[in-house]
């Protein structure tokens, strides 16, 4: 999915526990979220992949909780169109 604003992974990754970003390793920012499990992969120009995801029916769950996670922090993003791309 893709959203319409440039993202400060700093800002994610000091404001929201259960994140890893290390720019030197990898670009984007990793998000690990429990229930449902799932990690979400975070980048700067507003990419956003959701991995690990057993059931693709929770994606919108997912959504919700990023969209949440962020707007504690102070990011306000609308709820993007979603794509499923590959499902095993």
């Amino acid at each position: 999915m893709e959203i319409e604003k440039k993202l400060d992974l700093s800002q994610i990754a000091q404001g929201i526990k259960g994140t890893e970003f290390n720019p030197e390793r990898f670009p984007g920012l990793v998000m690990k979220i429990e229930k449902p499990d799932a990690t979400i992969l975070i980048f700067s120009d507003g990419k956003l992949m959701i991995t690990d995801l057993k059931n693709t029916s929770e994606v919108d769950l997912v959504v919700d909780i990023i969209i949440e996670k962020l707007k504690s922090i102070g990011i306000i993003i609308p709820k993007p169109e979603l794509t499923i791309e590959s499902t095993k």
